[in-house]
């Protein structure tokens, strides 16, 4: 929808922070379809564009935006605990925060991948 003259700068603020805050940290591994204001954007079948919303499926979402994320995050924890190890010392936890910390559905998978000898925490924000 880049260069439709109706999609102003206000309106793709708002809808990257209502990703951000909303449909990013609370996405879990469920089927429930996520729903984005798009104000200034017509109709579109073909884009999941109806009555000024953006119907994003959530296959869609673990698939296509969630999951390369989530694999590039694995490899680097991986990664990480790995040079650790090879540095003498021993893991105990994987920390999470910020924004996509603060997902379940990301700590979920992350435990998965570290196992159950190293837990995996969100860090509170205050």
């Amino acid at each position: 929808m880049q260069g439709n003259r109706n999609w102003n700068v206000g309106y793709q603020e708002d809808a990257l922070r209502f990703f951000e805050e909303s449909i990013k940290p609370k996405f879990t591994s469920d089927n429930e379809t996520r729903y984005i204001r798009v104000q200034g954007l017509p109709d579109n079948v073909l884009y999941g564009i109806n009555n000024r919303r953006l119907e994003i499926s959530a296959r869609d979402l673990r698939e296509k935006v969630f999951k390369p994320v989530i694999q590039d995050i694995q490899t680097l924890v991986q990664k990480q605990i790995e040079a650790t190890h090879r540095g003498g010392a021993r893991v105990k936890a994987v920390l999470l925060a910020g924004g996509f910390g603060r997902n379940d559905y990301l700590a979920e998978k992350l435990q998965e991948t570290v196992g159950t000898h190293i837990r995996v925490r969100k860090v509170e924000e205050r």
